[in-house]
């Protein structure tokens, strides 16, 4: 790119020297894989005849020419045929329309393109104001769609990769999510319910009931093996058992089977069947205000734990004292340690407690 100066502002010496270090600057940008712009065949999509400019700084608007390929994004200046930056699409985390910060210098339709930390650009935000909202959502769909397709094709997925990554998005809809929160709170009342209609099973309209529990317990036990069995392709195989709440879910599925296949048996059995009531537990991981709740519950635990220990400082204080005091005159209550110290936590010992104190300290002024 020539590079040219005003006349009469140099020495000769020193031109030569600001000319030489400005074409080794420009050099080295070239070297920087920048190049020049491909020809217009491989253009997707170019500013070619529209006004774009590029947020430089917090408030500075530059104009530049913008190119989209296959592989790349591109950012020249205008009118020149070199390269200034690039993306590659791969690398591009999001494109969307930037809020509230746009509104600098009247330019108020404007995109953003993010790139990924690790990437070739480091994580940095780039900011074009287009002239409508028409060119600005034709740039972000472009760029969102060629972006997503270079992703791909660099990963280089399989069909057996592409389809765990679907089931990932799936089980990530607020959709499924919902529908299987309602599945988990139903299938809790069916269990009370199947609980509390245990005692009358052999009652003729108990038999009833357990013939419409049975086929409860069989389609819950079908839909939450749907879950888990999408859950486990999606994540196979190693990160499915690196979480707890799969394992869990694991373990009350597995639990659920059993107790589908044999649905009178032994004492056992029974009590495997008590255990699907845990699976109300998966609400807080699957609802945010549960989980805010027992985040809240583990993160004072601390605290209530150092509060019991401190009472049980006192207590035990007061069942030396206790046992100092009055072992002689009321053994029963007082004669060891650990008897002291039950008399002095239960409440149910208070009354007689007080009745011997009372008796204690009126015998001691007497005395």
């Amino acid at each position: 790119m020539a590079t040219t100066l005003p006349q009469g502002t140099l020495t000769d010496g020193m031109s030569l020297l600001v000319l030489t270090a400005m074409a080794e600057a420009e050099d080295s940008l070239g070297h920087l894989s920048l190049g020049r712009i491909p020809p217009l065949n491989e253009h997707l999509k170019n500013s070619i005849g529209d006004d774009v400019f590029k947020l430089c700084g917090d408030s500075e608007w530059q104009p530049r020419c913008i190119v989209m390929t296959k592989q790349l994004f591109i950012i020249s200046h205008p009118g020149s045929t070199q390269v200034s930056d690039q993306i590659p699409l791969f690398e591009i985390k999001s494109c969307a329309r930037l809020a509230g910060q746009a509104q600098i210098e009247g330019y108020s339709i404007a995109f953003v393109i993010d790139t990924v930390d690790e990437g070739y650009n480091g994580g940095r935000q780039y900011v074009f104001a287009v002239e409508n909202e028409e060119q600005l959502q034709s740039w972000t769909q472009a760029i969102k769609k060629q972006a997503a397709i270079c992703f791909k094709q660099h990963r280089n997925l399989s069909i057996f990769e592409e389809s765990q990554e679907r089931a990932r998005k799936i089980l990530r809809t607020k959709t499924w999510q919902s529908t299987f929160s309602i599945l988990i709170v139903g299938n809790f009342v069916v269990n009370i319910c199947q609980t509390s209609a245990a005692p009358f099973s052999n009652q003729t309209y108990g038999q009833q009931n357990v013939v419409l529990f049975h086929t409860f317990d069989w389609a819950f036990t079908l839909l939450f093996s749907v879950e888990l069995a999408m859950n486990l392709f999606g994540n196979w195989i190693t990160p499915f058992f690196e979480s707890n709440w799969n394992l869990f879910d694991f373990a009350i599925v597995t639990v659920s089977i059993v107790c589908v296949g044999y649905p009178s048996g032994p004492t056992w059995i029974l009590l495997l069947r008590t255990l699907r009531l845990f699976r109300i537990i998966r609400l807080f991981r699957k609802l945010r205000v549960l989980r805010t709740i027992i985040t809240a519950i583990l993160a004072s635990l601390p605290i209530v734990f150092n509060a019991f220990v401190l009472l049980w400082l006192v207590a035990m204080i007061y069942a030396v004292v206790g046992q100092n005091l009055f072992s002689f005159r009321s053994p029963k209550y007082f004669g060891q340690f650990d008897m002291a110290l039950y008399s002095v936590c239960n409440r149910s010992e208070i009354s007689q407690c007080d009745a011997t104190a009372i008796s204690v300290v009126g015998d001691s002024c007497v005395d």
